[in-house]
């Protein structure tokens, strides 16, 4: 039997000194539809339990002179699962918590948008194919989406933008072909990727994070193989990592302010034709990549600035390459390469006393230093067989 549930609140401030509206559903079968008006300091839960074909929940808040509302939906899925949940606050001090659980086999949907100060959105989501969507604005936001790996959670996305100082994002994933794109707008903003939950294999997935404002911190994690993290930072005293474990993983760092510190590593076994890009403009920035245990691996790091800092090291592998190209004033340059075979190390260098060094254990290596300007300081070792360095001042 077809079950439809529709609850109205609605308080205006003009009848009401103080507003203080509470609405709650439960509906249990499948077909359901709740929707939530509400103005002034609101309070709304949704719950849609076991069997959830075509269920819905609509909740609308609209909060203001500090008030704080808070919406809560639960939805529980069966054979059907499909889901929706959509939320809108706006206001100061708005909470949102949205879970899905358990759809399996079908569809889920979560939306969250706030606008105001304070506001703290979590969506978590249990099974695959399910989309979370959270947009931010204002300060002080707090936003967790967790899309976790009971089940199958393959396909899953997660989508989050955040405007002004002192938000923080959190995202964990586990499958494979999942999405993740991160836009935090202000200053003091903080993100973290996880994609390597589970006992599935985590390949494919897709992280995108761009942070603009000063103090932004961003740390990714994924292990599987055919992952791409794609991170962008415009500021200063920003912080960023990049771990991936696997093969043909691509990592790509864009930085443009002021002591900025960047760090990425490829490792473990069989990480093989693996690609890191690093691209920094500014001053006193730091960039660490690192690639351990593989082959056809690469790394290219271009720095443009003064007194920037530059090292990258590939451990134990074969047929691996690493180039650094510096612009500016009193930069470093450090390529490291060692128990491999056929390695190329290349180091370019334009401006004044700059220092240029590689290392080089294994056989049949090339290494080269090219620098242009005065006070230029370049160091080759190598060891091993076969091996082929030069130094170029001009």
């Amino acid at each position: 039997m077809k079950k439809l549930t529709f609850i109205f609140a609605m308080a205006l401030a003009a009848s009401f000194a103080m507003a203080q509206n509470t609405a709650t559903t439960t509906q249990n079968g499948p077909s359901n539809m709740a929707g939530v008006t509400q103005t002034g300091t609101n309070n709304s839960v949704v719950l849609q339990t076991s069997v959830a074909t075509g269920n819905e929940a609509t909740v609308l808040q609209n909060g203001g002179a500090n008030g704080a509302n808070t919406s809560k939906i639960v939805q529980e899925g069966g054979t059907g699962g499909k889901q929706v949940a959509f939320t809108t606050q706006t206001g100061s001090g708005n909470q949102a918590v949205q879970t899905q659980l358990n759809p399996y086999p079908g569809y889920d949907f979560a939306k969250i948008t706030q606008n105001g100060e304070k506001n703290m959105g979590t969506q978590s989501q249990i099974s695959y194919n399910n989309t979370a969507e959270l947009t931010q604005t204002g300060e002080n936001n707090v936003s967790v989406q967790d899309q976790t790996n009971s089940g199958d959670p393959s396909h899953n996305g997660s989508y989050v933008t955040q405007n002004q100082g002192g938000n923080d994002s959190k995202t964990l994933q586990g499958g494979i072909n999942q999405y993740v794109k991160v836009d935090q707008n202000g200053m003091g903003n903080k993100s973290i990727v996880n994609q390597q939950v589970g006992g599935w294999s985590n390949d494919g997935n897709k992280t995108y994070v761009d942070q603009l404002g000063s103090l932004n911190e961003a740390n990714v994690l994924q292990i599987g193989a055919g992952n791409l993290a794609t991170l962008h930072q415009t500021g200063s005293n920003n912080n960023l990592s990049i771990l991936q474990d696997g093969n043909r993983n691509t990592a790509t760092v864009n930085e443009n302010g002021y002591k900025n510190s960047g760090y990425v590593n490829q490792k473990w076994g069989g990480a093989d034709d693996n690609k890191v890009t690093i691209n920094s403009t500014g001053d006193y920035n730091q960039h660490f990549a690192v690639q351990t245990y593989g082959v056809f691996n690469e790394i290219e790091v271009t720095q443009n600035g003064t007194e920037n800092v530059s090292y990258s090291g590939q451990i134990r592998g074969n047929h691996n390459d690493a180039e650094t190209t510096q612009e500016g004033y009193g930069n470093k340059s450090t390529i490291e390469q060692y128990d491999g075979n056929l390695n190329d190390a290349d180091v370019s260098q334009s401006g004044n006393l700059n220092i240029g060094i590689v290392y080089q254990k294994g056989s049949s290596n090339d290494a080269s230093i090219s620098s242009t300007g005065i006070g230029h300081s370049a160091t080759i070792t190598q060891t091993g067989d076969s091996n082929v360095g030069s130094i170029i001042q001009h």
